[in-house]
């Protein structure tokens, strides 16, 4: 096991080498020859013989084989995709653009679609930089936001999600056109949303508050998943599944650190699922029933010592910034105390994009600056790609993907790329 890992790692580390290339097909072939291999251990007759060097070594090493290569046969034959090497939109502060917390960018055939939640305001842009159109401003009126979340593209309209209100509001050609609510059910309040050519489909779970009875530690609520026409009409519940990761302390709740999270997207036969219990979605019909398993060809990465107390270390420090020395010795004490899990979680979000590839983004590592995305394509070819540092990825289609990039001072910048494939 110990030799089976140091391989692992070795191979992660070489510049030369992925593991999905060369590591798999050599482990997977061992570990099938093993098992395959009929030696008479002791007496026993009435199983199949194998000695034990083949059970801790070729056993062992085909199951890291296989879960390398997750669900998917296609995973040990990755390609990489790359952007063109400069964007061919950036919009900010130079050319009369500001924003302040993008929720979302969503690429148009001609134009991008940004959620601005700085203005409270969606703006749509030529791929020339020109403003083609704006609605919204902060309040509870038509067409206004208090507290604009993602916007998304269903059928031939954009969806607007102000969770804040529990409103979804209709636009489509730069102006306003209606609104509908979406009300908490049982209890549990909307919480991620995602959209098709004919329905909605939204997660609801609980806030920690609403959680009672429970000690201080890790904890995961289960989410809600119901279904809506595009005019707001309930149309029943999908199904239960386990939500995000919290921590309850003895005055507080919220999201456990590096918790894991559940991701939902939309597909043409039913939705994508994936709670992060391991590196693999599923896709699930309107019935809740499995309609396939996807690998995505990495194993979960542990949380190490290293990442930890840097992680810690930069926690303090923007806290002592913030709120002085006191508060920060108060959180020092929390983190001694603090249960954090032994590992990354494998992915925090999952994005469809319009030839029905699967964009899963990795967790991103306590040192890591760029984002990193496998593709499972509509082929089951997995394609890896690591974004430029400092840039969220929101959207992609067309041959191209937008986002937002941060610059050294912080300030966003909404910036769209070209993607390329390279063997």
């Amino acid at each position: 096991m110990r030799i089976a890992y140091s391989a692992i790692h070795f191979m992660r580390a070489a510049p030369c080498c992925d593991p999905q290339v060369l590591f798999i097909p050599m482990v997977t072939v061992w570990g099938v020859l093993s098992a395959c291999v009929r030696l008479r251990w002791r007496d026993n007759v009435n199983t199949l013989g194998a000695h034990p060097f083949w059970i801790s070594g070729g056993g062992i090493l085909m199951g890291l084989g296989l879960l390398l290569m997750g669900t998917s046969p296609a995973s040990a034959a990755q390609q990489t995709l790359t952007l063109s090497d400069n964007p061919v939109l950036s919009l900010g502060p130079a050319n009369g653009h500001e924003f302040y917390q993008v929720q979302s960018v969503v690429l148009l055939e001609d134009a991008l679609v940004i959620a601005d939640r700085g203005s409270q305001s969606v703006i749509w842009v030529s791929l020339g930089g020109t403003t083609l159109g704006r609605v919204g401003g902060e309040g509870g009126g038509p067409g206004e936001f208090r507290g604009l979340g993602p916007v998304m593209t269903c059928g031939d309209s954009l969806f607007a999600w102000d969770p804040f209100a529990d409103r979804m509001s209709v636009l489509s050609d730069g102006e306003f056109v209606r609104s509908f609510r979406i009300p908490p059910i049982d209890g549990r309040l909307p919480q991620r949303v995602c959209c098709s050519g004919t329905d909605l489909l939204v997660l609801f779970g609980v806030t920690g508050t609403q959680e009672l009875g429970l000690v201080e530690g890790p904890y995961r609520p289960a989410m809600v998943l119901h279904r809506f026409s595009l005019e707001g009409e309930y149309l029943g519940q999908v199904g239960e599944f386990p939500g995000d990761e919290r921590y309850r302390h003895e005055t507080s709740d919220g999201p456990r650190v590096f918790g894991k999270t559940t991701v939902l997207a939309r597909t043409e036969r039913g939705f994508i699922l994936g709670t992060g219990d391991q590196a693999s979605l599923l896709e699930l019909d309107l019935d809740g029933q499995q309609i396939r398993s996807l690998g995505l060809g990495f194993l979960t990465e542990p949380l190490g010592r290293e990442d930890l107390n840097t992680h810690k270390q930069e926690e303090l420090e923007r806290v002592g910034q913030r709120f002085g020395a006191g508060v920060a010795q108060s959180l020092r004490r929390n983190q001694e105390q603090y249960d954090y899990p032994e590992s990354y979680p494998p992915y925090s979000a999952v994005l469809i994009d319009d030839d029905a590839n699967v964009w899963v983004r990795r967790s991103k590592r306590v040192t890591d600056l760029s984002e990193r995305w496998v593709v499972i394509g509509s082929d089951g070819q997995l394609r890896a790609l690591v974004l430029p540092p400092r840039f969220q990825l929101m959207d992609v289609g067309r041959g191209m993907l937008a986002g937002v990039w941060k610059d050294d001072f912080d300030i966003e910048h909404v910036r769209a790329f070209n993607l390329r494939s390279r063997d």
